[in-house]
C-alpha cells in the first residue's frame, strides 16, 4: 500500500515539473518575439534619417530643377538677327524713310537678310548671324558712296566725286552711271525709284522718276518739295514756302496739305519722318519733326488724328531722326536718345562722339556717322558695344 502511494506521488511530482517547464518555454519563446519585435523597431528607426535624406535630396534635386527653369525662362534672345515690321521696311523699299533722309549711308537687304554700309569709298555687307562682313565695290574715281537705294538686282548710290547718280550690278559686279546730275537724295517704291537733283534744262532742284524695270527716267518733275518720305504710291514732304506738311500721289499729282505750322510759330522744318501710317479713315499720321520756332529748334510728335504737337526734346544740335517703328531715335548734342511713342517717355541711350549726326536703324541695330560722312559707327543690340567700322 505504501509503495503504491509512494508510486502515485512520483507521477504526479512528474507532471508538475514537465507543467513547469512549459510554461518556462512559452516565456521564452514569448521573449525570443519581443526581441525580434524591437530588432524590427530598431531597423525602422534607422531608416529615418535615410528617408530624410532622401527627403532632402529630393528637395535639393527640385530646387535645382526650378533654378534651371527660372535660368531658362529668363535666358535673353540675342536680337542680332530679330526682324521688325514697320513702314518702308520690306522688299518693296529701297531704304526706310529714316535711312535715306539720313544720307543713306546704310540699307537693309531684306531678302538676304544682311546690312549694307558705305563707308568712304567702300559699299560692304555684313552678316548678322555670322557676324562676318565682305566687301561688295569700291570706287576708284576718288569720291565717297552714299544714298543707298537697293532693288532685287542693283544697289543705286551717289558718289560724292561727282554727285552723279549710278548703280552696281550685285551679279554682274558692274557699276554704271545713270544721271549725270548732282544727285543728293533716293529712295525707291517698287518700280519708282525717286531722285532729288538738279534738273538739266531746268537748272533747278526737284524729285524726278527713274523707272528700275525700264531704266528710264519718266518726264514727272516736281521743283520745290523737300524732306521726302515714301509711303507706299503716296509722298509725305514739306515745301520751301513756308512749313507745312503736304502730301502727293506717286506721279507728283494730287496735292495737298496736311498741316500748316505757322500757327504753332514754327519758321522751319528741318528734319521730318513719318512713322506711322493710317491704312483706313481717317488715316492718322505719326511725324517726328525737328522744327525752329523765333527761339529756340525743338523735336516734335505730330499726330493728325488729334491734331496735337508734342514737344519731346529741345537743343539746337538735335539730328538723326529715325525710328524701327516703335520708337524715335535722334542725337542731341552728341547722345542719342529714344522716344518711346506708346508711353510718351524719353530715355537716354549712351553717349556718342561728339560729332555724330546722323543715325541708320536696320531692325534692333543702331549706326551713326558724322557730319561729313568720314566715320560709321555700329551699336550691337545684345551688348551695346560701339564698333567702328573703317575703310
Amino acid at each position: 500500500m505504501k509503495k503504491s502511494i509512494i508510486f502515485l506521488m512520483g507521477v504526479i511530482l512528474v507532471f508538475l515539473l514537465v507543467g513547469c517547464d512549459k510554461k518556462t518555454t512559452t516565456l521564452l519563446s514569448n521573449s525570443t518575439t519581443a526581441a525580434t519585435t524591437l530588432t524590427s523597431s530598431s531597423i525602422v528607426t534607422s531608416t529615418l534619417p535615410l528617408t530624410t535624406i532622401s527627403q532632402t535630396t529630393t528637395a535639393t534635386l527640385t530646387t535645382t530643377t526650378e533654378s534651371t527653369t527660372t535660368q531658362e525662362s529668363t535666358t535673353i534672345t540675342s536680337l542680332k538677327t530679330v526682324e521688325l515690321s514697320y513702314l518702308s521696311s520690306s522688299s518693296y523699299y529701297g531704304n526706310t524713310n529714316g535711312n535715306a533722309s539720313n544720307h543713306g549711308l546704310v540699307a537693309y537687304d531684306k531678302t538676304n537678310k544682311l546690312h549694307y554700309y558705305a563707308v568712304g569709298p567702300h559699299v560692304y555687307s555684313y552678316d548678322p548671324a555670322t557676324n562676318e562682313s565682305s566687301i561688295l565695290f569700291s570706287l576708284s574715281d576718288g569720291g565717297n558712296v552714299r544714298n543707298l537705294c537697293l532693288t532685287e538686282t542693283d544697289i543705286y548710290f551717289v558718289s560724292t566725286h561727282d554727285l552723279y547718280m549710278k548703280k552696281y550690278n550685285i551679279e554682274a559686279e558692274t557699276i554704271t552711271s545713270i544721271n549725270e546730275a548732282e544727285t543728293y537724295y533716293l529712295s525707291r517704291y517698287n518700280n519708282y525709284i525717286y531722285v532729288n537733283y538738279t534738273h538739266n534744262v531746268y537748272e533747278v532742284m526737284g524729285f524726278g522718276i527713274y523707272r528700275h524695270d525700264n531704266q528710264a527716267f519718266l518726264s514727272n518733275f516736281s521743283s520745290g518739295a523737300t524732306l521726302l518720305n515714301v509711303s507706299g504710291t503716296k509722298l509725305l514732304y514739306s515745301t520751301n514756302n513756308g512749313p507745312a506738311i503736304e502730301l502727293m500721289a506717286d506721279t507728283f499729282m494730287g496735292k495737298t496739305t496736311i498741316k500748316y505750322l505757322s500757327g504753332n510759330s514754327i519758321v522751319e522744318i528741318n528734319e521730318m519722318l513719318l512713322i506711322k501710317e493710317g491704312y483706313s479713315s481717317p488715316y492718322p499720321r505719326t511725324f517726328g519733326l525737328i522744327a525752329s520756332t523765333s527761339s529756340e529748334t525743338a523735336l516734335y510728335l505730330y499726330t493728325t488724328d488729334t491734331d496735337a504737337l508734342i514737344t519731346i526734346a529741345t537743343g539746337n544740335s538735335l539730328s538723326g531722326l529715325n525710328t524701327d517703328g516703335v520708337n524715335l531715335y535722334f542725337i542731341n548734342g552728341g547722345e542719342l536718345y529714344r522716344y518711346i511713342i506708346e508711353t510718351n517717355t524719353t530715355e537716354k541711350m549712351m553717349n556718342l562722339l561728339g560729332d555724330s549726326k546722323y543715325l541708320y536703324v536696320i531692325n534692333h541695330w543702331i549706326y551713326f556717322s558724322n557730319a561729313t560722312f568720314s566715320t560709321l559707327h555700329r551699336i550691337n543690340p545684345d551688348t551695346h558695344e560701339i564698333e567702328q567700322l573703317s575703310n
